[in-house]
């Protein structure tokens, strides 16, 4: 990597002026045949990165460094590790270093394992592949694939279910910022068009690892960018602080080409148009329920989120998800929660309920906890608390 940045830091711009250049490097550029990289490498290695990225000359950059591949401790409750795939997104220049300048991605693995800590994983909480959360950052370090930095709006991925075509799920608050980049290093799988979430105008960067090259599109041109520049990477031996390795042993394609596009005009920022309505659901002291009500602009129902709260201490960490929600883990006492919740019909005049199944420590409840309407003017919601 830090071949190619030299590499990178030898050819001209191709422009003069504020241009703010995002360099982008393939999915799985960090992996071991053998083993995942422990906790600590994965630090390690998202420290010697931000060093790479860290100096003056770098300031008008934006650094998407492939992926590691890591490992999580293991379960509180004595469950297997969980397996992720993080990305570091970086601002280049001296004061970009460290958590300010810094966005980390943390993709599951395997898709019944779904990360709730920061940088390193932290605990797992094991749920059903219903349960998706709302994927946009809270903190910095909180592995989520939609963020703002350097005053644009951005999403990043690192995996596309197969099944749906979706890669990250678009910010459906009203009020939020719509995308304007969206990034995805890969290692053989392509952005379908139904897992663009930029805002038409906008761009989707996506590099791969397996042979099917990189691909720069802006969203509803009928043809990708055309690269302008490409540029060889050195393919010398790396001396490394042990060994000196070939880079064919590590990358047997060999070291690989930059490829440079022209700079291209970015949409305006522009929000997410709609009403949202907030109902709180105090369960019991130590849980509760908030559930977001989205409509569009036209007044219409778009879409229901719940955020569920352990209270004092919350080990969903923000998260908010898309209903269908299926979720069965242990809390930091290691004591079972299971929550259920789905959209169906209402009744009493009502077109939509909520129905829950719900047992956690001091707390048990099943049936409808709300009905609500398709229309933005109809009768307030009915809620069962």
């Amino acid at each position: 990597m830090q071949t190619a940045r030299n590499a990178l830091a030898a050819t001209p711009p191709p422009s003069a002026g504020p241009v703010l250049k995002v360099f982008m490097a393939p999915e799985y550029f960090f992996y071991s045949a053998r083993q995942a990289y422990q906790t600590d490498d994965v630090q390690r290695t998202i420290a010697r990165l931000q060093a790479l990225a860290a100096d003056g000359d770098w300031v008008d950059w934006i650094f998407s460094f492939g992926t590691i591949v890591g490992t999580s401790a293991p379960m509180l409750n004595g469950g297997p590790r969980a397996y992720y795939n993080f990305a570091l997104i970086q601002e280049g220049g001296a004061a970009g270093a460290g958590p300010a300048g810094a966005r980390i991605l943390a993709k599951p693995l395997i898709r019944r394992v779904e990360a709730a800590g920061g940088v390193s994983g932290g605990d797992a909480v094991a749920t059903d592949p219903a349960s998706e959360a709302r994927d946009v950052q809270l903190s910095v370090y909180d592995g989520a694939g939609i963020f703002t930095m350097r005053g644009l709006t951005w999403a990043a991925d690192v995996c596309q279910d197969p099944s749906t075509g979706l890669i990250v799920r678009a910010p459906q608050l009203p009020g939020e910022a719509r995308v304007q980049i969206q990034l995805h290093p890969s290692a053989g799988s392509r952005v379908s068009p139904e897992g663009i979430v930029a805002v038409p105008g906008g761009f989707v960067f996506n590099v791969d690892g397996a042979g099917q090259g990189t691909v720069l599109r802006q969203v509803g041109a009928p043809d990708p960018i055309a690269p302008t520049v490409r540029v060889g990477v050195s393919g010398d031996a790396l001396a490394l602080s042990a060994e000196t390795i070939a880079v064919d042993r590590l990358y047997p394609q060999g070291p690989g080409e930059i490829i440079i596009f022209d700079p291209q005009p970015l949409p305006p920022a522009t929000n997410v148009q709609g009403m949202r309505q907030t109902l709180i659901w105090q369960a019991s002291d130590a849980y509760q329920f908030a559930f977001d009500l989205i409509y569009d602009e036209y007044g219409r129902f778009s879409t229901i989120l719940v955020a569920p709260r352990r209270l004092p201490i919350d080990m969903f960490h923000g998260n908010s998800y898309f209903l269908p929600v299926d979720i069965a883990t242990y809390d930091p006492l290691d004591q079972r929660v299971e929550i259920a919740m789905n959209v169906g019909s209402g009744s009493d005049g009502y077109d939509f309920a909520i129905w829950c199944k719900i047992a956690v420590s001091g707390f048990v409840f099943e049936g409808v906890a709300l009905q609500f309407g398709l229309d933005w003017a109809g009768p307030p919601p009915q809620t069962a608390w």
